[in-house]
């Protein structure tokens, strides 16, 4: 059996063909009973005779592969994105002694612009690691006796 779409090699059991997946048999336009006495639907075809499908093939959609969502018209105020300017004045801000610090809790646990509170939040997780780190090593230096000073002035006098 040939395929009259793209004209391949077929069994005579395939309902379908198997390189561009059009039905081999196609079914007639009228889907009412060809035999009104036996009460189930067959499907003529001129070449073939008629047959009752075991199954039916999926439809096939002619669409492109990705289609591009739609443009969004407007940002809401809490999902306004941020400006490069934007990141770079809230850095500044935050690393003002005592006022960006009381700033960045506000905006970390604000709900008014989200990428903001994120940003904010991210900062908030460095300062903390900042810390950490600050506290670590002291404990070492204290409890190994050594100090950073010293060993500034140290190798400032090896350099200098």
């Amino acid at each position: 059996m040939i395929c009259p779409n793209c004209k391949a090699e077929l069994t005579e059991i395939q309902k379908f063909c198997t390189v561009c997946g059009q039905p081999v048999a196609m079914p007639a336009q009228n889907t009412e009973p060809a035999n009104n006495n036996t009460g189930s639907a067959e499907y003529v075809n001129p070449q073939q005779g008629s047959y009752t499908p075991s199954y039916q093939q999926p439809p096939v959609y002619n669409r492109p592969a990705y289609t591009q969502p739609a443009p969004q018209s407007d940002y809401t105020p809490q999902y306004k994105p941020l400006s490069p300017w934007a990141y770079f004045g809230y850095t500044i801000l935050f690393v003002l002694p005592v006022i960006g610090f009381i700033l960045l809790l506000v905006f970390s646990f604000s709900d008014s612009n989200i990428n903001r509170r994120n940003f904010a939040r991210s900062y908030f997780c460095a300062f903390l690691i900042a810390i950490i780190v600050t506290i670590v090593i002291v404990v070492l230096s204290l409890v190994f006796g050594f100090s950073i000073a010293d060993m500034v002035s140290e190798y400032a006098d090896y350099y200098i």
